[in-house]
């Protein structure tokens, strides 16, 4: 697969980058493992072709840990990827069009230019106690 990108330390993985030009031999790939509570997929589909009409119904899911998934519409950021101890570990530049699932770990962003991001994550938002500053 062209343009993703793994964030692993230590066994784990704290994000997984895909690019604005991601690409794939095959027309499915879940890019999470299973045992995920938010799950990340890229299919791709020829013109003409059906995605069958469906639903998915109502389960009652457990999670422990809260993923985020954030696209960037507009713009260009900094991520920056902390440890379980809340050290730096490295960072990455997403521009338009870049998407991240942010898995575990701690993060930030700095803004480099204007920018709109859009956000996907397990709710309810909490609004300020939904997150540990540090």
């Amino acid at each position: 697969m062209q343009g993703i990108e793994t964030i692993v330390e230590n066994g784990r993985i704290y994000a997984i980058i895909v690019r604005n030009n991601f690409c794939s031999a095959e027309k499915y790939n879940f890019l999470t493992p299973t045992e995920y509570p938010l799950q990340l997929g890229a299919n791709f589909y020829s013109a003409g072709e059906e995605i069958k009409k469906h639903y998915h119904p109502d389960k009652e899911v457990s999670i422990r840990t809260v993923q985020e998934f954030i696209v960037v519409n507009r713009g260009r950021l900094r991520v920056l990827f902390f440890d379980d101890n809340q050290e730096f570990s490295r960072d990455a530049v997403l521009e338009q069009g870049d998407m991240i699932f942010l898995a575990s770990g701690g993060h930030g962003f700095e803004v480099l230019e204007d920018t709109t991001i859009v956000e996907i994550k397990q709710g309810p938002y909490a609004g300020v106690d939904d997150k540990v500053l540090f």
